[in-house]
């Protein structure tokens, strides 16, 4: 179990607590999450979801796994041109960098795929 933002949140990943807001049970533990559920969760400001069997880490290899090594390449050459002046050392700035990358990893595939 772990904690999964919402923008990584898929379709069947299974709540492992209840989604809770003003004290009132919005969604159930045990839930299977379809879109229809994500997209109110955007609505209701819900940022991230606590999902059985997986976390953040886990999502993000899941996700890095499915890549195509030339778009990852390209990706990279990109952020590292893009960032070059940072200082990547710095664990903030290690984690800018590798929000940049995924977002350009996200659109080379939404490029390529059309998803």
């Amino acid at each position: 179990m772990g904690m999964v933002q919402i923008d990584d949140v898929r379709e069947g990943m299974i709540l492992e607590e209840d989604v809770l807001q003003n004290g009132q049970a919005l969604m159930k533990a045990g839930m299977k999450l379809n879109d229809r559920h994500l997209r109110l969760c955007k609505q209701w400001g819900v940022e991230s979801l606590n999902i059985h069997g997986t976390d953040a880490e886990k999502v993000e290899k899941d996700f890095l796994s499915q890549v195509p090594p030339e778009v990852f390449r390209s990706a990279e050459e990109q952020a590292t041109a893009n960032c070059k002046n940072w200082d990547l050392t710095q664990p903030l700035l290690q984690d800018f960098y590798q929000l940049h990358l995924h977002r350009l990893i996200e659109k080379a595939m939404y490029d390529k795929f059309g998803n």
